[in-house]
């Protein structure tokens, strides 16, 4: 491994267990003894629920949840590293998943917020906070930068050389949920049409 993958490696593994640790349960106070809880139960306790496993737990493991921006299996087995390397610094255990489409992974982490952690982009951010109160711990720098940019890309000896160039052509786009691959370019196009 080269020296920048070492420092994105070990940058995940302390932004993961920060955010895991904030997964946990808040401490509560204890209860305060009173006169009806010192005295002998009259009848056996019914038995509730089974307890949940701890989250982290191999039968409970944390899920770390990516969008499908590029080939899900790319995707899982870099995941996989990641998860690898959070399990011998924690001790706890990850499953790595890239559902079906963004909104898909933001139905997921709302569906289960207390265990599940995500690696989303502004946009998925945005409606899964509106949807479930999800938070954003950690933004990624990429390239020393904490933004990212659209294009829309042409040939070379394309007569187009402005937004209002592509009125009336037919072009490609990824994920219609994507942020900068169609909700960032395609408002543009419409205002400039």
């Amino acid at each position: 491994m080269n020296k920048r993958s070492i420092f994105v490696l070990l940058t995940l593994i302390i932004s993961a267990s920060m955010i895991i640790s904030a997964c946990g349960a808040p401490a509560t106070e204890a209860p305060v003894a009173t006169e009806a809880m010192t005295e002998a139960p009259t009848e056996a306790p019914v038995a509730t629920e089974e307890a949940m496993p701890a989250i982290g737990s191999e039968e409970h493991p944390i899920k770390v949840l990516f969008v499908p921006s590029v080939d899900a299996q790319v995707i899982v087995s870099g995941g996989e590293v990641m998860a690898n390397a959070l399990h011998e610094a924690t001790g706890l255990f990850f499953e790595v998943s890239v559902p079906t489409s963004y909104p898909a992974t933001v139905e997921e982490m709302c569906a289960s917020p207390t265990d599940t952690m995500g690696f989303i982009p502004g946009l998925g951010y945005a409606m899964a906070n509106q949807l479930c109160g999800v938070d954003v711990a950690y933004k990624a720098i990429r390239f020393g930068y904490s933004v990212y940019w659209a294009q829309i890309l042409v040939p070379r000896d394309s007569d187009i050389q402005t937004l209002a160039d592509l009125n009336g052509k037919k072009w490609a786009y990824p994920e219609p949920s994507s942020t900068s691959g169609y909700l960032a370019v395609l408002p543009c196009l419409l205002k400039q049409a």
